[in-house]
């Protein structure tokens, strides 16, 4: 086709398309992006909806999405398998369901049939608990570019108002990216507001230090993740083993402070593979002590060539110490953990000076 064939062909395609094009007097409807109402007013109708259920303690309600993070190893889906069965019988053995029987769906991404079968041998999970898996049909990328309109056509079929993704990493191997990291949360929250559901996403978390608090920048993505979550909550590890939990953000109720209390458990597997409640204790408490090699790193240059003065190094420490003990105990305190440092190799002899410690062995 040459020019004039193309110009010619151009225009008659302008016109048969031209009657598609809105005049001056076609009346082109818009709708709104907006609603708008006095505060008040939103306030006196909010009152008189029904009132938002727990489905599972403080840590997830009703018609929320929200992020469990752990590291690996933790049982990130020992927790979630248990939480989808608590709100699917509709009862809880560790915290609050306010919600009568639920249909769940649990998409596993994780665990093979046979891997399942033999960590639940034991269970008799109720018939509302229904597990979702990757058909064998479906390759990578058609899984990736339809993964939520996959999940929204089950979610009818079965009418289920809960669900929890387990886990993050299979809906794209691209979630620590920024884009695709907001075009997931995109469409989850699409699927929430759209079918009134409530939704769990399991993700992972770059290895954290066990004696630091948990954040919820620990999650992997969290900056774009946590941003568009209505709760997020993590698993940690206490110093004997066991298992804690933490809310690190909620829009029902208040977040914990350093003071609050936490649930712990411990991981059990009669009569399933569960967490049991052991009790609540603060996070300080319930962390490992900060290894000696970390906190004196922490606390002065090592690499330095001068060695450093021992009095020196006992204010350093006393300025961390926040006990209400007195200054004199915190000073000694200070000289024996010095001295057990330099007897279990934490600390080497040259790198202190005027080193004579007055303390008990």
């Amino acid at each position: 086709m040459n020019e004039e064939e193309q110009i010619q062909s151009d225009i008659e395609c302008f016109e048969n398309n031209a009657s598609a094009i809105p005049d001056d007097g076609d009346v082109v409807e818009q709708i709104p992006l907006f609603s708008s109402s006095d505060m008040q007013s939103v306030i006196e109708d909010g009152k008189k909806k029904p009132p938002i259920h727990r489905l599972w303690g403080d840590f997830w309600w009703e018609n929320e999405l929200v992020f469990l993070f752990a590291d690996s190893g933790i049982g990130k889906s020992i927790l979630a398998t248990q939480i989808a069965y608590e709100i699917a019988k509709g009862e809880s053995e560790c915290t609050e369901v306010e919600v009568s029987p639920q249909t769940v769906l649990y998409f596993d991404f994780e665990l093979s049939d046979r891997q399942l079968a033999r960590r639940y041998c034991n269970a008799d999970f109720p018939k509302a608990l229904i597990r979702c898996t990757i058909s064998e049909e479906v390759d990578s990328e058609d899984f990736s570019m339809n993964v939520i309109d996959g999940i929204k056509d089950k979610l009818i079929d079965t009418g289920a108002k809960v669900m929890i993704l387990d886990n993050l990493s299979y809906l794209s191997t691209q979630t620590a990216e920024a884009e695709y990291a907001g075009v997931i949360m995109d469409g989850l929250t699409r699927l929430k507001r759209e079918l009134k559901i409530s939704i769990m996403v399991i993700a992972h978390t770059p290895k954290i230090e066990e004696w630091k608090p948990l954040s919820k920048t620990n999650m992997a993505g969290s900056k774009i993740l946590s941003n568009f979550a209505d709760g997020v909550f993590a698993i940690g590890r206490t110093r004997v083993g066991g298992r804690y939990l933490k809310l690190l953000k909620t829009r029902m109720v208040s977040e914990p402070d350093e003071k609050s209390l936490l649930p712990y458990f411990n991981i059990v597997t009669e009569p399933y593979l569960h967490f049991e409640k052991v009790g609540d204790e603060t996070e300080k408490k319930l962390l490992m002590g900060k290894p000696a090699k970390d906190f004196f790193s922490s606390i002065w240059d090592r690499a330095v060539a001068e060695p450093i003065p021992l009095n020196e190094l006992v204010k350093l420490i006393v300025s961390k110490d926040n006990s209400k003990n007195s200054a004199k105990s915190k000073d000694g305190n200070a000289r024996k953990r010095i001295d057990r440092a330099i007897k279990y190799g934490a600390l080497k002899k040259d790198e202190l000076k005027n080193i004579y410690l007055k303390t008990d062995n």
